[in-house]
């Protein structure tokens, strides 16, 4: 039996430093991860290793499981038509039903995208979904270049209370007469809508924020 292997080696301390840095990874981490083994616990898996006559043997080493992480984020108004939410994400994003409460959802001058605007009384129905850092990245550049950022408030989710990223106009105006109404912006404003999202998210791949913001006011 060979003596000696090249690249991988069963050595305590080796097993000791994986563990501390994939439990580092857990506790630095306050947002939701899924996939992740409870801290101070080992798993141990079989890499194949190399000696140096080149015999395949067997090595114990401890692995941790990959990190995935992911942050909840409150969809309201155009964002929870289906057509529209596929095209901001590049796939189908599932949600669950939420409420943002003492807020109403306007649209300036009757048109573009909807925003939020307190309210005593009054609440915004829409649905919280669960965003790795990509699809979240997707949703801060589509909402960015229509004039909005992101701040953490309380939605209702059934009984529960979660804390969500909710986009919120920079500039935020007085609530128009009309209610937003899902129906009408189906009716009267959804296609340009969608049409208007599928060259945001093209011009992401090229263009900052400001840059796609001055080209959509050019075609406007």
């Amino acid at each position: 039996m060979p003596d000696r292997l090249v690249g991988l080696q069963d050595d305590p301390a080796i097993h000791g430093d994986a563990l501390r840095r994939c439990d580092a990874r857990a506790e630095g981490n306050g947002r939701a991860v899924s996939g992740l083994r409870p801290a101070g616990s080992r798993r141990r898996g079989h890499l194949a290793g190399i000696d140096r006559n080149g015999l395949r043997v067997l090595a114990d080493r401890v692995f941790c499981p990959p990190l995935v992480v992911s942050q909840p984020a409150f969809l309201f108004g155009p964002l929870c038509d289906p057509e529209l939410s596929a095209i901001v994400f590049g796939r189908p994003v599932p949600g669950y039903p939420a409420r943002l409460k003492d807020h109403v959802l306007h649209h300036p001058n009757g048109e573009g995208f909807a925003y939020i605007f307190p309210f005593a009384g009054a609440w915004v129905d829409g649905e919280v979904v669960e965003l790795e850092d990509g699809s979240m990245d997707r949703l801060r550049y589509y909402c960015g270049v229509l004039g909005c950022t992101f701040r953490k408030m309380a939605v209702m989710r059934n009984t529960e209370t979660v804390a969500t990223e909710v986009a919120c106009a920079e500039q935020a105006e007085s609530p128009s007469s009309t209610v937003w109404s899902f129906d009408d912006w189906q009716a009267r404003t959804a296609k340009v809508a969608r049409e208007a999202a599928a060259e945001i998210m093209r011009l992401m791949e090229t263009h900052s924020i400001a840059q796609a913001t001055a080209i959509l006011t050019q075609i406007k």
